[in-house]
């Protein structure tokens, strides 16, 4: 059922993207034909890309190259509607002539930088009273990241990013203003396109081991992307609700503009990466104990790790297996088992618009070889756009963004078995690491890592069956991840006057996460093996609605304010299958071929439904005053306390517009803010809840399936 949910879901994106870009175009008697130039007023030059509408239909065109354009009226006595990014929209009366020459002024209100905030409201960044930070995306893509959330490293003030040491794969960690809490995530939220994301890391590393199991920004093609927005603190994302707390990325993403014709937007980036070591190792001691080389085959076996023996002196020694080699510095073991890392990226977007609809779609590819020995990830994008607009009054705009990646061996951590880096970083100067590639005898070496009877290739290394032959943990002991995601959108747009908009908005993330780990036969700690299955499908979805206002109230006041609502759901479901007591027949890595097997089930929902606004007081355009208000109510809380309210406020001074100050400044501006954040639990925590443990005389048997007793009067943090 949730399969076909999620599809529905996909489909359903997909049919309202394609609905809503069809134009509907009225039909004129045409019986006037009009030429011209638009030109700019400041110096006469043409402005190509122009839109040029006969007034109060879709009858319209765009300028070319030369400023130039020819359009079929319905009358001689129509007007033209004509507009250009930057510059105030005109409308003139044709008045029965066939050439018009147009000059536009330059809209000097536009000048000024306007930065995306909350909702995804544009609003100028002398007027926003919090700290907001934008980065094109041009400088996003100058040092190619696959993850778009490592671009961020350096260049936002106070945001600090951590990459993954695990390849692109991997998942990073970014941090607005400190942590905020302990036992908590940190991270912010991400919106795309106003639509919030799931970032879940599916899987991490403890004490014991485990794998970085990547992160949703990661699946967000760099390509893509027009800008990307950080707002730092609760004040800046107030309206997004408890999930801002740490902060709010907001990504805009490129669309067609209109009136710009066909175009066509290629790059290919490759990228090489080794691994950066930065430790002194000591090469002047080689393998052994208390000053002693191994005397024996089982005291080279269980040294090799080991560095306390004496000085290299290059005589003949026994070696851990079984052969006598020179006691002297052998090849550097990181250079020697450590690939050179390749990442390609090929991207590839056609754009096509008139006055009225555009249209952009996108495909990028990117293929990575790993530094780990037989990892790599490979991940395919396709993202479509489009928008049109019915009429003077109703706009459409719609997305969806489908991502396939698959993950071959994602490195291993701490203390995992699995780990190859663990043992390569741990071997004596003089100890081979190529040595444990194959056996002595074995020539052709086509199964790295193994002996001769296919086992691990280990006999009692490291004097721990846990530690693992590197090459063996590499190339034997496998993982692969596959993943379908889609994100998408529609909106719908009507103005009401001018200044006076609703908008409505549906939006989804869902995707699938299928996961394989293999512990092959042969395994020194785990002779039999084992395999397991992990399947995670994850939904999220956003209904929105938002009424904005943007009035001049007198000469010297003006006001923009919005009111709006969410609904948010959303849904996880994990299915595990997990065999035990080994493979059956050796090297038939499949559930089935498992000894006895066990599986797994667990699913959640919330939704939380909130309505919020927000209104902008300006005077004489250097003195503003923002207040914003928020409630949630959520179904993780007691019926009688699941209504949470935030508030904030803040406030921009904008003092060189006020008062005399300095030619030497240029621009200045204090500014303040206050905010409160509400928040929930996670799902279920008010229930007591059981599950099943094994048997007795043939039926089964309950238990409670929590430690701690939950708490039926919880109130929101």
């Amino acid at each position: 059922m949730i399969q076909t949910l999620l599809g529905g879901r996909v489909y359903g994106l997909c049919i309202l993207l394609v609905l809503f870009l069809v134009t509907i175009q009225s039909v004129h008697a045409q019986d006037h034909t009009v030429s011209g130039t638009v030109v700019s007023a400041l110096d006469n030059q043409p402005l190509p890309g122009a839109t040029v509408l006969e007034t109060g239909t879709l009858n319209g065109t765009a300028t070319d190259i030369d400023g130039l354009f020819t359009l079929e009226v319905g009358s001689p006595t129509a007007s033209l509607t004509v507009t250009f990014v930057g510059y105030v929209t005109q409308t003139i009366d044709i008045e029965g002539r066939n050439d018009i020459t147009i000059s536009l002024e330059e809209d000097t209100g536009l000048l000024e930088e306007l930065v995306v905030t909350a909702g995804g409201i544009e609003r100028r960044e002398r007027a926003v009273g919090y700290a907001v930070s934008e980065v094109g995306g041009e400088d996003l893509r100058e040092i190619r990241e696959n993850n778009v959330a490592n671009a961020l490293a350096g260049k936002v003030a106070g945001v600090i990013v951590t990459k993954p040491a695990t390849g692109p794969a991997g998942s990073s960690r970014v941090i607005i203003r400190g942590a905020s809490s302990l036992g908590e995530d940190s991270q912010p939220l991400y919106v795309v396109d106003g639509v919030p994301i799931d970032n879940t890391t599916l899987g991490s590393a403890g004490m014991w081991g485990g794998t970085d199991g990547g992160d949703g920004i990661g699946s967000i093609n760099p390509d893509d992307i027009e800008k990307m927005t950080v707002l730092k603190g609760p004040a800046a994302a107030a309206l997004y609700g408890t999930r801002a707390k740490n902060g709010v990325i907001l990504i805009t993403t490129k669309k067609a503009t209109p009136g710009s014709g066909l175009g066509v937007e290629f790059s290919s980036n490759t990228t090489f990466e080794n691994v950066l070591v930065n430790t002194d190792w000591q090469t002047r001691y080689g393998q052994g104990t208390r000053g002693a080389k191994p005397s024996s085959e089982d005291e080279a076996l269980s040294t090799v790790d080991q560095a306390w023996g004496p000085s290299l002196d290059g005589a003949q020694t026994i070696s851990w297996d079984g052969t006598n080699q020179p006691y002297s510095q052998a090849t550097d073991a990181v250079n020697a088992f450590y690939n050179t890392g390749i990442t390609s990226t090929n991207s590839l977007a056609l754009t096509t618009a008139t006055a009225t609809s555009s249209l952009r779609i996108g495909l990028s590819h990117l293929q990575n070889e790993g530094i780990s020995p037989n990892s790599g990830l490979t991940r395919t994008t396709l993202s479509l756009r489009g928008g049109s607009q019915f009429g003077s009054r109703l706009s459409a705009d719609a997305k969806i963004n489908l991502v396939r990646e698959f993950v071959n061996n994602r490195p291993r951590l701490s203390d995992s078995p699995g780990n190859a880096n663990y043992s390569v970083y741990q071997l004596a100067p003089n100890v081979d690491v190529e040595s444990m590639r194959c056996p002595p005898e074995d020539e052709a070496c086509t199964e790295p890592g193994t002996d001769v009877d296919g086992r691990e290739l280990h006999r009692g290394l490291f004097g721990n069956i846990y530690q693992q032959n590197p090459y063996w943990a590499a190339h034997q002991y496998t993982s692969s991840d596959e993943d379908r995601r889609a994100i998408g959108f529609a909106s719908l747009t009507f103005k009401f006057a001018e200044g006076i908009h609703l908008m409505g908005r549906f939006g989804g993330d869902t995707y699938t996460t299928r996961r394989t780990g293999i512990t092959p036969w042969g395994t020194a700690y785990s002779p039999l093996g084992g395999q397991n299955e992990q399947e995670f499908r994850i939904t999220e979805v956003n209904t929105d609605f938002l009424l904005t206002v943007d009035r001049e109230l007198t000469s010297s006041i003006a006001l923009q304010a919005t009111a709006g609502g969410n609904i948010l759901y959303r849904e996880r479901e994990t299915l595990t299958l997990s065999g035990g007591g080994g493979f059956n027949v050796p090297g038939l890595e499949v559930v089935t071929n498992q000894n006895t097997r066990s599986h797994g089930y667990g699913f959640n929902e919330k939704q939380i439904n909130s309505l919020y606004g927000s209104a902008e007081l300006a005077y004489n355009d250097y003195l503003f005053l923002t207040l914003t208000a928020r409630n949630d109510w959520s179904s993780t809380l007691p019926v009688d306390n699941n209504s949470y309210f935030y508030p904030s406020i803040s406030g921009s001074f904008v003092f060189t517009d006020a008062l005399e100050v300095p030619e030497w400044i240029s621009f200045g501006k204090i500014r303040a803010s206050w905010a409160e954040v509400g928040g929930d639990t996670n799902p279920y925590a008010l229930a007591l809840t059981y599950g099943l443990s094994g048997s007795h005389l043939g039926q089964p048997r309950g238990q409670i399936a929590q430690g701690t007793i939950p708490l039926a009067d919880l109130k929101p943090s």
